[in-house]
């Protein structure tokens, strides 16, 4: 299968994983689309390949992964992993309001269901090139309401850092994507506000500002003019840096 470079992008049903799938079979890549529903545009295309995962599985997950990479078994490189797959949560409210179960479900669809796709890969001496890490600057800069959205996040910047550091023959880029107009964002900006919060109500008001927020298509064309570029002499393996900045840098290029 290594004939053709290969894409394994998760979330690859709406949003950034779609515009990132589209961009990369334009390119002439072999894009492998994991997510909870089929992207019904992309199915039939000759070089996509969907397979349905749910990474928000309580259980079953590593055997379900198992299964997928079944159905591959030529698959002995991968030129960019995307970990993309991502949710917001279902309100905005205090940290100590927030229940363990929300908490625990968007650690599993943020963190434990992306890396266990690394994993999977990684034990099955899949090489890859690089693994894509979408991040945000909710993992890093505090604001009160984020809640278990932030922890995730931040979780996530952790994650990449050690694993740069433990498995130097991948290079781990870690892309804040900032605010894009997507299902997530959409989703996030409208959901009910348990509590008094200005930074999030600023946020929210910003984002509907006319072109304010940038669209999946035009944020996964600056992703892929970075990674098809000299990315590896423009950041560092596991460390942050968000995509507004290096948009800029590029263009300037």
């Amino acid at each position: 299968m290594s004939a053709v470079d290969n894409v394994i992008i998760t979330g690859a049903s709406a949003g950034i994983g779609h515009a990132l799938a589209r961009q990369h079979l334009e390119r002439g890549f072999r894009v492998i689309g994991l997510s909870r529903t089929a992207p019904a545009d992309l199915v039939g295309h000759p070089n996509f390949l969907f397979h349905a995962l749910d990474l928000a599985a309580p259980a079953g997950l590593d055997e379900a992964i198992g299964r997928v990479l079944d159905l591959l078994p030529a698959l002995d490189e991968v030129r960019f992993l995307f970990l993309n797959a991502g949710q917001y949560g279902s309100s905005i409210k205090a940290a100590s309001a927030l229940s363990q179960h929300e908490i625990d479900h968007l650690m599993r669809v943020n963190v434990w269901g992306n890396k266990a796709v690394l994993d999977a890969l990684l034990q099955r001496k899949v090489r890859v090139d690089t693994c894509v890490f979408s991040a945000s600057i909710a993992g890093v800069r505090a604001r009160a309401g984020n809640g278990a959205y932030g922890l995730s996040k931040a979780t996530l910047l952790m994650l990449a850092q050690l694993y740069a550091l433990e498995h130097p023959e991948v290079f781990f880029a870690v892309l804040g994507l900032c605010l894009v107009d997507t299902r997530l964002s959409r989703n996030a900006a409208a959901l009910p506000v348990e509590g008094d919060f200005p930074e999030i109500a600023m946020l929210r008001e910003r984002a509907t500002a006319p072109g304010y927020m940038v669209s999946a298509a035009e944020r996964a064309r600056t992703m892929c003019a970075l990674l098809w570029g000299d990315y590896k002499a423009r950041i560092g393996s596991g460390q942050f840096v968000e995509m507004r900045t290096l948009g800029a840098a590029l263009a300037a290029a």
